[in-house]
C-alpha cells in the first residue's frame, strides 16, 4: 500500500520535485501490481487530498490562490481517517475492491 496525494495526479508550480515523486509512486505501484497480481498479491496507491498535518496545511496555503485546494483545518483529512481507510482496503475481500 502506497500513499500519494493529489499531487500525483496534477502538477503545481513550485512543487515540481514533490509532484514528480508522487507521479513516480503511481507508476511504481501500477508496475508492481502487474508483477505480483499473478501471485494473488494486490498493490494499491491511495491519493489523499489535503491532510491535517503541518505539510498539508502548509502546501495548500503556500500555493497561489487560483491553484489552492479547498483545504482548511476543518476540511483537511485527519491522518487517522486515511489510516482506517487503508486498513479497510488491505483487509477487504478481493471481490469488494476493484483492480483498475
Amino acid at each position: 500500500m502506497n500513499v500519494s496525494s493529489v499531487a500525483g495526479k496534477r502538477g503545481w508550480a513550485n512543487a515540481s520535485a514533490y509532484c514528480a515523486s508522487k507521479f513516480a509512486l503511481a507508476g511504481f505501484t501500477q508496475a508492481l501490481g502487474a508483477e505480483v497480481r499473478p501471485h494473488g498479491v494486490r498493490a494499491w496507491v491511495v491519493y489523499t487530498g489535503a491532510m491535517a498535518t503541518h505539510w498539508g496545511t502548509w502546501s495548500a496555503d503556500d500555493r497561489p490562490a487560483g491553484e489552492r485546494e479547498s483545504a482548511s483545518p476543518r476540511t483537511a483529512l485527519p491522518p487517522e481517517a486515511v489510516a482506517k481507510f487503508i486498513a479497510w482496503i488491505a483487509t477487504a475481500p478481493s471481490e469488494l475492491v476493484l483492480v483498475p
